[in-house]
């Protein structure tokens, strides 16, 4: 039995993200032109409904509370690679990233629309890779063509890395 986006609707689930904040709520819908999941949460003063959108890119975990509306024959267990597979991004295990990694990817996600993990790597408009430790000099092309962006992406990361510098001079590190 395979798994399809149907089959997690109504599922309540607690997600972290890589900035670790943690969410629970209610699966309600899905966006697979951004990979993302909308989670309905209620607050509990009164009760309204209040809705979260969390880009897969930025999930670090995410466990099934409930099976949702009750006529699921699935295990509570859900794939979380399996959802992002089906949203069309790309699986990635990146639980132990760096600041600074996480500094660069959100940079490149607020540029750019195409930015995903791949493990512990940022995959940026599917044909470049920037490595650990995210500088400039682990920005490649994946493929033997050099490209226009490959010089875009490279001045990104360069604007970041300067910032996370001046941030670090600021904090006295």
């Amino acid at each position: 039995m395979s798994l399809t986006l149907d089959d997690i609707l109504g599922y309540k689930v607690r997600i972290t993200t890589v900035f670790d904040t943690v969410t629970e709520g209610t699966i309600y819908t899905f966006n697979t032109n951004n990979t993302a999941i909308i989670l309905q949460t209620s607050e509990k003063l009164n009760d309204t409904q209040s809705f979260k959108v969390i880009k897969c890119s930025f999930i670090k975990h995410i466990e099934c509370v409930s099976n949702g509306y009750g006529n699921h024959s699935r295990s509570k267990d859900i794939n979380f690679d399996d959802i992002v597979s089906l949203l069309g991004g790309t699986s990635r295990g990146h639980l132990e990233v760096t600041p600074e990694g996480k500094s660069i990817h959100e940079l490149l996600s607020s540029t750019l629309s195409d930015v995903k993990w791949n493990g512990n790597d940022i995959i940026v408009l599917k044909n470049i890779r920037i490595g650990y430790p995210y500088k400039v000099p682990n920005v490649i092309p994946l493929g033997d063509q050099y490209n226009n962006s490959l010089i875009f992406i490279k001045k990104i990361v360069e604007r970041g890395w300067k910032q996370i510098e001046e941030d670090n001079g600021l904090r006295g590190g």
